[in-house]
């Protein structure tokens, strides 16, 4: 990714390493990996049955807390690639939110920067 197309962006995006699936309509399909995420999205690798602009719920579960944390995210298939599809988020409950937000943060080069992000944008903190 150029710097031009990185600095353009609205949040940083971060690697992480979780348990994901994603389900559109009646079909249910397990991600390989995530390659990274951000408050607006994700990317599944693994996951390439699904057209760019389908809806979707996205499940991420984060293993060994105890009890395990999973989130519901609704979203749309942005974009497509030969390893997976790019799915932006267009609903997101609080509290998925909220778990959303500090697995960002903690996993975070500058962590400082998405915390920033996150107070600057007007639809994530009420002014």
């Amino acid at each position: 990714m150029s710097q031009e197309n990185s600095e353009a962006r609205e949040f940083s995006r971060v690697p992480f390493h979780i348990v994901a699936g994603v389900s559109s309509g009646n079909s249910e399909y397990k991600a390989n990996r995530v390659r990274d995420i951000s408050l607006k999205g994700v990317f599944l690798e693994g996951v390439t049955e699904l057209a760019e602009g389908s809806i979707c719920t996205v499940q991420l579960k984060l293993e060994g807390v105890e009890p395990p944390i999973e989130m519901i995210l609704e979203g749309e298939v942005s974009r497509k690639e030969a390893s997976g599809c790019g799915v932006h988020f267009v609903r997101i409950p609080l509290e998925s939110f909220e778990h959303l937000q500090q697995i960002v943060q903690l996993n975070s080069t500058n962590p400082h920067k998405s915390e920033d992000e996150i107070k600057s944008h007007v639809g994530l903190n009420p002014r």
